[in-house]
């Protein structure tokens, strides 16, 4: 079950890849500092296909996943 799992994570080159199911929450540190970039501060929580959630910057979705980020944004 675990080397299945392993390999449903790569291809067949061995490239790793995980996939955005969705954005379920955000948070803005308040704490960050204040600049012209208003994605600054922004986290928001994803659910990965494989049932994982991590807490990633707004800048890095952005440019990874833009569709899902301004989906989640709306």
């Amino acid at each position: 079950m675990i080397a299945e799992n392993l390999y449903s994570q790569v291809d067949q080159e061995g490239n790793q890849f995980i996939l955005l199911d969705e954005i379920v929450d955000h948070v803005h540190d308040e704490t960050a500092k204040p600049g012209h970039n208003k994605m600054n501060g922004w986290k928001l929580c994803v659910l990965w296909k494989d049932g994982s959630t991590s807490w990633e910057q707004l800048k890095d979705l952005k440019h990874g996943f833009p569709v899902q980020a301004a989906e989640y944004a709306l």
